[in-house]
Parts: structure tokens; sequence; C-alpha cells
């Protein structure tokens, strides 16, 4: 006699999802992910005045890239690809506003994991308890 959910797997791990209630599991992290992104600075765009201190341009086969590099209010230096017409525009000591993220200037690594496991992770566990709620409702699992 062979086992059941040897033949079906899908059954047997919809089973022993539903006995962990997925879909409470789906609405708590979607409200932590909801709550992070939207308090989240570390990905929000603000107005930042920079200090143009370089000028670079790299010439590949087909096309070129345009960087600059600034300084920001803070003293921190950092390189950003810019238009065509923002590189000829801007000469080198000239102030000029960006949109820019937190995650532009500067990354560091508490920055980074806070993102990933503060976003990334609730938003990955949501995707996936919502996909199992959808089986179960097409499938009419019980």
């Amino acid at each position: 006699m062979k086992n059941k959910y040897i033949i079906n797997p899908l059954h047997y791990c919809i089973k022993v999802i539903k006995k962990h209630n997925m879909f409470t599991m789906f609405l708590i992290s979607s409200i932590i992910f909801s709550i992070i992104y939207y308090n989240n600075e570390y990905m929000l765009e603000k107005s930042v005045k920079c200090t143009v201190i370089n000028k670079l341009e790299s010439q590949g086969r087909y096309s070129s890239n345009f960087y600059l590099v600034l300084k920001e209010e803070n003293e921190i230096i950092f390189d950003i690809t810019v238009t065509p017409s923002n590189y000829s525009q801007l000469n080198i000591g000239d102030i000029a506003y960006f949109n820019l993220r937190k995650f532009d200037i500067k990354q560091t690594k508490i920055d980074n994991a806070i993102y990933f496991f503060g976003q990334v992770i609730p938003f990955s566990i949501s995707i996936c308890c919502l996909c199992v709620i959808l089986v179960c409702f097409i499938f009419k699992i019980k």
C-alpha cells in the first residue's frame, strides 16, 4: 500500500502550510513590509546639494559613459553616472542639486543588512504565502 503523500506531494505541502495558518502569516508579513517600505529613508530620494570635483568619460566601442565625481555637504565623495547634457553643462567646482538616495551616496554593511532583512525577506514571505493561498483557492484544497 502506497502512502498518499508520496503520490500527491502538493496536497501534503498544502496541509502542512494550512496547519500553520498561512493567511495569518501573509497578513503579518505584508503589514511589516508595508510599514518598513514606507518608513525606509535608505531608499528615499532627497534633493542633495553637491559640488563637482571631477568629470570622467569612458569610451566604449559603440557608446560612452559619463561620470561626475561629487562631494556632498557632509564631505562624502561619490560618483554618479549622468547624461551627456549634464556632463557638458557642469564644470569642475560647480554646485548642483541631484535627487539621490542615501543608498546612492554611501552604502554600509549594516544599512544593506537592515534593508535586506527588514524589507526583502518580509516581501518574499508575503508573496510565497499569497501564492499558496491562491493555489488553495484555485484548486479548492481544504
